[in-house]
């Protein structure tokens, strides 16, 4: 998306040798594919954090209904990776297009991505040792905050250093790709938001209820 060498202007080439028309062209194609499945992914995952916090939740010391919330749980976390591999597989794309001194960068950051990720598995796996159904169920909505807040912001931090980058393209001058980066990424992105924050608000209302 850029010839190797100097830019008109003097402006370092951040991408491959492939030549520019070539390039661009095969990027337009791998970002439409994407936006396509991305965009069905997360407004089908959205429709269905929407049912669920409109569904009438309660929770009670009950096994049914402590077993009906940790699937509910289970569920929600599920989505929210799912959503995450998508932003991950945007990033991914990208990646290929650029100098190597970008992918290695966007290289770093994944492996904090995964750390994190598998440390939040790692945790949800143990959640029943020594810890009564209760203790279990509430903490697993802790983790998966925690997870939220810090896999989110490295997400972003690997999104805002790819656009950076893919500023600097040939391809961006595309009003396709300015589409993407500008508007529909970000549309998608809060059509799921709103849906999730949506479901976590509902499950904190019942589960902590009798607090208040």
């Amino acid at each position: 998306m850029g010839s190797s060498g100097q830019t008109s202007g003097g402006e370092s080439s951040i991408s491959s040798n492939i030549p520019d028309d070539v390039a661009t062209k095969i990027y337009l194609k791998h970002i439409d594919e994407f936006m396509q499945e991305y965009a069905a992914l997360n407004i089908d995952i959205a429709e269905k954090l929407k049912k669920a916090g409109d569904a009438n939740l309660y929770y009670e010391d009950k096994p049914e209904v402590q077993s009906a919330i940790l699937d509910l749980l289970h569920t929600h976390s599920s989505f929210l990776n799912k959503s995450y591999d998508g932003r991950a597989t945007w990033i991914n794309i990208n990646k290929n297009y650029l100098s190597q001194e970008v992918r290695l960068k966007l290289d770093e950051m994944e492996i904090k991505r995964t750390e994190i990720q598998n440390n939040y598995f790692s945790k949800v796996e143990k959640l029943s040792e020594g810890r009564s159904v209760d203790a279990s169920i509430k903490e697993f909505y802790t983790l998966t905050n925690a997870f939220r807040n810090s896999f989110n912001k490295e997400l972003n931090l690997a999104e805002q250093e790819v656009h950076k980058n893919l500023r600097l393209t040939t391809a961006y001058k595309n009003p396709k790709v300015k589409q993407v980066v500008n508007s529909d990424l970000i549309i998608v992105k809060r059509i799921f938001n709103e849906q999730d924050s949506y479901l976590k608000k509902r499950v904190e209302e019942i589960l902590y209820s009798k607090k208040k």
